[in-house]
């Protein structure tokens, strides 16, 4: 396989074909390409290359890629599983990380399966200090997030009310709407994710 592509697949009437970079060396990445390519062996017919940048699960412009994304996280964490858990309990990174040590996913993976099967107004996004990189909303969140964001500093990490307009491009929220976020840095200090929630006490 070319570099900076970690699978392929083809399929072309009954005979069916997958290869994986040897290049992956983190086991949970692994996973999800397999379950990946899978899910084009499952869906689709012909050829697919699949890029590294292709494996987000929510600025993929490509719908076959986008579909193979969403067979594998539906293989993987079982839709069902993840709708109990988001209803019972708050999206938090400690949640993210449980569901993510249970079925071998990465955080970010384990983030985005449950803020989708979120009833609440959710979203999250990952960024370096540099560059915005992805984002992921529940079906009820229908505002518009900054892609400007600002690094946050130690104290700023965990969880901790904010003003809405800090997150969202509307400056007209109500009085009554409520925003908190979760600051979570990566050990490794390189990428930061996010977690926005909205509550209002008529909901």
């Amino acid at each position: 396989i070319p570099a900076g592509y970690l699978g392929a697949s083809k399929t072309i009437g009954i005979k069916k074909v997958m290869i994986i970079s040897n290049q992956i060396d983190d086991f949970r990445r692994k996973r999800f390409t397999i379950a990946h390519e899978l899910g084009h062996i499952f869906l689709h017919q012909g050829s697919h290359l699949c890029r590294n940048n292709y494996f987000g699960l929510t600025y993929n412009k490509i719908p076959k890629e986008s579909e193979a994304n969403i067979f594998a996280s539906e293989l993987l964490m079982p839709g069902a599983v993840l709708r109990r858990r988001s209803k019972d309990e708050d999206i938090t990174v400690r949640l993210a990380k449980q569901v993510s040590e249970t079925y071998k996913t990465s955080l970010q993976s384990a983030l985005m399966g449950l803020i989708k099967a979120s009833p609440d107004i959710v979203c999250a996004c990952g960024y370096t200090r540099e560059k915005f990189l992805w984002q992921i909303k529940s079906t009820d969140c229908e505002l518009e997030l900054r892609t400007k964001v600002r690094w946050p500093d130690a104290a700023e990490t965990g969880k901790r009310k904010v003003h809405p307009e800090n997150w969202f491009i509307d400056d007209d929220f109500p009085d009554d709407i409520s925003c908190s976020e979760e600051n979570y840095i990566y050990p490794n200090g390189t990428h930061c994710i996010s977690i926005i929630t909205l509550e209002s006490e008529e909901w």
